[in-house]
């Protein structure tokens, strides 16, 4: 999900002034420009202005507001807040709900409006009507700018805790068992591509589980490295004590565990994790995890195995 607050510069009209995440400006300056420029299509506070950008399969919803100022124009600044998505279907509903909530929250954020002077060159008669320097009246807009952006970062999650906590659809069971393909919404796929990018990883821990409590499959895709290695073991009698040694043996990243025990009771336990190695050799650290695990005399057996790539 990508969130721009607009602004209507004096000298050069609609900018955009904050972009949420900001990688989103630096590749795609031109949507962004696109998109503030709707501000000029603004005929009402309570108008929203979608827009659809076919060759970058993404769609904006926007929605103008204004912000009290004593140093604007009819004593007001003329701002713009969109989001943008490139789900087919969004639900539009939710989104201008949250928007409306927040261009309110914007306009009643005491001196807000200074922080739209960041960029702009202070005029005399706003020096005057202020009686502040320009180095003052720019202090005063740099922290008012911190607390917009603060206000924008807080929209940015809202808005995609909101939309982003579960997606569903229903297929025809012969769609998904026959051409064995399950489809992820393009949200989750980006919010997916962003975190791997974010941890440097260039490939996905794809792991299946079925609920113990009703046989549904449950998918879990996690950014990963290459190499993932399973551990295995069978517990005679579960004891806090191994579930610590075994922290202290295995020294890598876990990156998805089952839980304590997947037996039934606190006896013939099993315990099943997944670690991520890295450019590690898997037969030498097998036989290192293997020897100091059987030491203990609680565990009764020890399984590993490296996860293999699929190609398909």
């Amino acid at each position: 999900m990508i969130v721009i607050l607009s602004i209507f510069d004096l000298k050069i009209g609609p900018v955009p002034f904050i972009t949420i995440p900001s990688s989103f400006e630096d590749e795609n300056n031109e949507i962004v420009l696109k998109v503030s420029e709707s501000l000029n299509q603004a005929l009402s506070d309570t108008d929203f202005i979608s827009n659809s950008y076919e060759k970058e399969g993404i769609n904006a919803i926007s929605i103008h507001f204004y912000v009290p100022s004593p140093w604007g124009r009819g004593s007001k600044e003329m701002a713009q807040l969109s989001v943008l998505t490139t789900e087919e279907f969004p639900p539009i509903d939710l989104i201008k709900k949250k928007m409306i909530e927040y261009t309110k929250k914007i306009s009643r954020e005491s001196g807000i409006y200074a922080s739209f002077y960041l960029n702009q060159e202070i005029n005399p008669d706003i020096k005057e009507r202020s009686n502040r320097s320009d180095k003052e009246i720019k202090e005063i807009a740099r922290e008012k700018f911190k607390r917009l952006t603060e206000l924008m970062h807080e929209f940015n999650l809202e808005i995609t805790m909101d939309l982003m906590i579960t997606k569903g659809y229903i297929s025809k069971k012969k769609k998904i068992i026959g051409k064995k393909r399950v489809r992820i919404p393009d949200t989750f796929l980006k919010e997916l591509e962003n975190e791997s990018t974010r941890k440097k990883n260039e490939h996905l821990f794809t792991v299946f589980r079925k609920d113990r409590n009703n046989g549904n499959l449950i998918i879990t895709i996690i950014p990963s490295s290459s190499k993932i290695m399973r551990v295995r073991v069978k517990m005679k009698k579960y004891s806090p004590m191994i579930m610590k040694t075994m922290s202290d043996v295995i020294k890598f990243k876990v990156v998805f565990t089952t839980g304590i025990c997947l037996g039934r009771g606190e006896e013939n336990c099993y315990y099943e994790s997944y670690y991520d190695i890295e450019n590690k050799d898997f037969d030498v650290i097998q036989e290192e995890i293997k020897n100091e695990l059987k030491k203990l005399t609680e565990i009764e057996s020890v399984n590993m195995q490296l996860v293999t790539m699929n190609e398909n």
